[in-house]
């Protein structure tokens, strides 16, 4: 049998070189003007205390995770109870981002940088004023 995919010979003439490689012409536009760099990472905390408890959170987000995976993998239980197990990712991906907040030394920082509305409001919120009873 014969192969019904015919390849051209190479020209390795110094005006005229075949390539199969897609590279960009030498004229396009580069792509560094449309995206913003991304942030460079904050520096890790000096405090082992501060690595520790974020590799612990990082621990239990994964313990979730593999709760949520069993539970998802019951098709009745998801019909009966979808939200509640929606709800465990949701938690799994606020430790794995409060971890990221603990290992950084610049805390403020790493919270600038969560993707999160809600938990990233939550941590920002101005302080809540005591309401005496008096």
């Amino acid at each position: 049998m014969r192969n019904s995919i015919q390849q051209e010979p190479e020209c390795h003439s110094a005006t005229n070189v075949v390539s199969i490689r897609r590279d960009a012409p030498v004229n396009a536009p580069t792509k560094s003007g449309i995206f913003k760099p991304a942030p460079q990472a904050p520096d890790l905390s000096q405090s082992e205390f501060d690595l520790r408890l974020a590799e612990e959170l990082d621990y239990a987000a994964r313990q979730i995770a593999h709760l949520g995976d069993v539970l998802a993998s019951d098709p009745a239980l998801v019909a009966r109870h979808g939200y509640a197990i929606q709800s465990i990712d949701l938690v799994n991906q606020n430790l794995g981002r409060l971890s990221n907040v603990i290992k950084f030394a610049d805390k403020e920082s790493a919270v600038d940088r969560m993707s999160s509305g809600d938990l990233k409001a939550r941590l920002t919120r101005k302080a809540i004023i005591p309401i005496s009873f008096s």
